[in-house]
């Protein structure tokens, strides 16, 4: 008899345990990961907060903002190079990122900000009250 590790969860994601066999098998990167978010509002402003963890530099992030959704793009490069041989386990992403969140109406697409610190991409876009009709791409910070 042999012995399954009991994963309780496992109904709900019945596609995970396949697709890291696919991955494993056939050698592909991982998929890419959206930047987790968080996203609130002021009575002056929306902020939205993204994680984007190993991005070297400011200049590998791009963000722009419409009327009515942001748009944020980047690479997160190998900090060094490991033979293959070498490895136990790569768990961690590398590669481009996109994600595209949706804005309310009423934002100031000229006036938004966007600063990078620690691995967090904050972007701040102050409220209007007529909409908007423009779209442009953020200087980050």
């Amino acid at each position: 008899m042999s012995l399954m590790r009991w994963m309780p969860f496992r109904e709900h994601f019945p596609f995970r345990d396949l697709r890291m066999e696919l991955e494993d098998m056939f050698d592909f990167p991982r998929i890419a990961q959206n930047p987790r978010i968080d996203m609130y509002e002021t009575d002056s402003e929306v902020v939205v907060s993204a994680e984007v963890p190993g991005v070297e530099s400011k200049n590998d992030i791009e963000v722009s903002v419409s009327e009515n959704q942001l748009s944020l793009s980047g690479e997160i490069k190998k900090t060094r190079d490991v033979s293959e041989q070498g490895i136990h386990r790569s768990e961690r992403y590398y590669g481009r990122f996109y994600r595209t969140i949706p804005l309310p109406p009423y934002v100031d697409t000229e006036a938004s900000t966007a600063s990078y610190n620690n691995g967090i991409l904050e972007i701040r876009i102050p409220k209007t009250d007529e909409r908007q009709g423009r779209s442009r791409r953020l200087e980050i910070q």
